[in-house]
């Protein structure tokens, strides 16, 4: 049997920057990725603040509205910590990127539980109407998909 020679991956750095990852689309640098990251951590606790209030629809949609922002935040936060992490395994830098971002994320998720309860609280039919006034007129998909998801309408009739 021959034996295979097993070339290792050369440093992120000798690589031709055009064959890798246009990292500094989501942050210039580093530091504005941190800084980013203490942003969203003081962001994502106002969340908290629209639990008990999603039975109007002026609630709910402001809710949806600030929960998404702060979701595709969250998400670019953790695509370059990700990325980063990618690169090399090694890297005790990009490894504590990474673990921060998954904070975070879990904070999220953790902040937003109350979302899903409430929602299926709600009456259906009342619900389904907010969506045809004009405060849901100008909704976009990410706002309401939630509202109209295969997941919300299985859970309410398990209910």
């Amino acid at each position: 049997m021959p034996t295979e020679t097993i070339k290792a991956l050369p440093p992120r750095s000798d690589v031709p920057r055009d064959q890798t990852w246009d990292i500094e689309a989501l942050y210039d640098t580093p530091d504005a990725w941190s800084a980013e990251g203490d942003a969203l951590a003081r962001d994502l606790g106002s969340l908290s603040a629209h639990a008990g209030q999603l039975g109007t629809p002026g609630g709910l949609l402001a809710y949806l509205r600030a929960a998404n922002d702060l979701e595709l935040r969250l998400g670019r936060f953790m695509s370059y910590a990700s990325m980063t992490a990618s690169v090399d395994g090694r890297d005790a830098v990009a490894a504590a990127r990474r673990d921060r971002a998954s904070t975070l994320g879990a904070q999220f998720g953790s902040i937003t539980a109350f979302f899903r309860p409430e929602l299926l609280a709600l009456d259906d039919a009342l619900v389904r109407g907010w969506l045809d006034t004009p405060d849901f007129a100008e909704r976009s998909e990410e706002h309401t998909s939630e509202l109209q998801s295969p997941m919300y309408l299985v859970c309410r009739l398990l209910l």
